[in-house]
């Protein structure tokens, strides 16, 4: 599972839920941008070539580092991943940037330079998940794990703390459900293999 800071926070709760049916592993960074992602993400998969080295399911995210990246800049970042991540043959779950707590100040329109406007409350239901969207559209092949979604259903639940927060990390249980989350969306992708 390729990501940000936040595959860190769902880290515990990801293994505890899949431990049993899958080894999994995480680059050992912080993913950060999608820029570093295009520049890392040949070294990051290793020699999965080799037999019995192969990725069976790659989970990807790029989006709280990209805040203030531009569309063009940010879906041509996510294409170059996309296409060395498919020479694995892995099944591909794009995994949606969770909210940015109205903690934050709210976003507003793109910068003069087309940049989305930071870490603001909005940024990623505005600008980047749409964008990742229209990215993720061209491969029909990638299933999609709807964190974001999944946030906003339990606002007033799990997240309320989360919500009003002004950090746009996991700890504890809400950390956990967000990795059980894309665990059972893994266990569903590979029903029967």
């Amino acid at each position: 599972f390729i990501g940000d800071s936040i595959s860190g926070n769902y880290d515990k709760g990801l293994r505890e839920a899949l431990g049993s049916h899958f080894n999994l592993h995480h680059p050992p960074t912080n993913c950060g941008p999608s820029a570093l992602g295009a520049k890392s993400i040949v070294h990051w998969l290793g020699a999965y070539d080799q037999l019995g080295r192969h990725w069976d399911v790659i989970s990807f995210n790029f989006g709280h580092w990209d805040a203030g990246n531009d569309k063009v800049n940010y879906q041509e970042n996510l294409e170059a991943v996309i296409g060395e991540l498919k020479k694995t043959k892995a099944k591909l779950i794009w995994v949606t940037t969770c909210p940015v707590p109205k903690g934050f100040p709210p976003s507003g329109g793109l910068n003069k330079d087309g940049k989305a406007p930071k870490r603001t409350s909005g940024v990623m239901e505005k600008y980047l998940n749409p964008w990742a969207l229209e990215v993720i559209k061209r491969h029909p092949g990638i299933s999609i794990c709807d964190q974001w979604q999944y946030v906003k259903d339990n606002e007033a639940k799990i997240y309320e703390k989360f919500w009003v927060s002004k950090n746009v990390h996991f700890g504890g249980e809400p950390a956990d459900k967000l990795g059980e989350v894309l665990a059972a969306h893994v266990l569903k992708l590979m029903k029967g293999n």
